[in-house]
């Protein structure tokens, strides 16, 4: 064969390689099945692409790309589907496949009295998603100074994608508290180190107005929501994994 020859069946091998690539790369859904003690559920979907090229170079989950945020949606005990996605939630590249991500990722959701909460929002019942007063572990540089204080003396840090909880003590008076547990920095690197397990202590803030103005956050080992010494999947009311596809 000539070189000539041998060229031109070369690019035609690659066209042809290109043109069937697009086939090969094709997406789906996993979905993560969140269940409260009530039956209702909460259902975190993520969408992916299956990519052959991710074969070529190392990725931590394989061939898969996921795209975008994963979402989560509320669904009423009895209800055939899901009735609306949940405000201010998302997830980057939510991966499922380990149990200890399903417990965390559905931990994140608590539903005491019938109030459902999470990391951003939160829904009294029969009404719309609200926005929750502290989106705690993202904004720590803006609580009280005297609060970031007494975080760093008791080496306190908040739970991330741990949630939070909110509850409706009269009609007009809200109580919403973060929970925090202890971090051993390392002695190289203060900004990196260990976080123990449980539940030692919490942000705690009041509304008196039906949720218009919030009390300035405090940190507080009287919860009047979690139970301190344990972690955060084995409190009350949060919603554990029951389903998930992959």
């Amino acid at each position: 064969m000539t070189n000539g020859l041998m060229a031109i069946v070369m690019v035609a091998g690659l066209a042809v390689a290109l043109a069937a690539f697009p086939l090969l790369v094709h997406g789906g859904e996993i979905k993560l099945v969140c269940e409260f003690d009530d039956g209702d559920r909460i259902i975190i979907r993520q969408k992916y692409e299956i990519q052959p090229l991710r074969l070529f170079y190392r990725e931590a989950h394989g061939l898969r790309r996921y795209i975008g945020d994963a979402h989560a949606f509320y669904k009423p005990k009895g209800k055939t589907e899901e009735r609306e996605r949940v405000d201010w939630f998302s997830l980057r590249g939510g991966d499922f496949s380990g149990e200890y991500d399903r417990i965390r990722y559905c931990s994140s959701f608590r539903k005491i009295n019938g109030v459902i909460t999470t990391e951003a929002s939160y829904k009294l019942p029969g009404m719309d998603w609200k926005k929750i007063p502290y989106v705690v572990p993202y904004n720590v540089s803006s609580f009280p100074e005297e609060v970031k204080k007494k975080m760093d003396d008791m080496r306190m840090k908040p739970i991330w994608a741990g949630g939070t909880s909110l509850a409706q003590i009269n009609v007009s008076t809200f109580l919403y508290e973060a929970p925090l547990r202890y971090f051993r920095p390392n002695p190289n690197n203060p900004l990196v180190g260990d976080y123990e397990k449980n539940i030692e202590a919490v942000l705690q803030s009041y509304s008196y107005d039906g949720g218009q103005t919030w009390t300035p956050l405090e940190l507080t080992q009287d919860s009047k929501l979690y139970e301190l010494g344990k972690m955060l999947f084995e409190q009350k009311g949060v919603a554990r994994p029951v389903d998930w596809t992959k």
